[in-house]
């Protein structure tokens, strides 16, 4: 059984997901990201200093639990972020794969007309 399919079926029901506002929602998008971009254990939404400050920033909020950002946001940033580079991959005019024999993970370089300059990609916009 693939990973996905093995995760999805323990891990969450897709029927329990609460209904949220368009607020809360992207409340709850920007958290997502911010555990991602900065390597939070999803129990980070849990702790007393981050449920004091987001309680004071937005009052009424009601953080994800760490099942809802485990099951359900942060396999979404994932699939979003993927979705992004498949689309820049395909506007690339060359693409070239170097597998690394040092590291566990694939070079990519991309060859394309740019419109403006760019240095980098930021980790969330690709």
């Amino acid at each position: 059984m693939p990973f996905e399919e093995s995760t999805n079926s323990t891990c969450c029901d897709s029927r329990k997901a609460a209904r949220v506002s368009e607020h809360e929602s992207a409340l709850n998008q920007k958290v997502a990201e911010m555990v991602a971009l900065d390597l939070q254990p999803y129990s980070f939404v849990e702790d007393r200093g981050f449920k004091a400050l987001m309680s004071e920033a937005v009052p009424g909020y009601h953080l994800p639990s760490r099942t809802t950002l485990s099951c359900v946001l942060i396999p979404r940033l994932y699939d979003d972020t993927r979705a992004k580079v498949r689309a820049e991959l395909r506007k690339a005019l060359k693409t070239a794969q170097q597998p690394s024999l040092y590291k566990r993970y694939l070079d990519v370089a991309c060859q394309r007309e740019l419109h403006k300059p760019h240095v980098s990609f930021s980790d969330c916009e690709v």
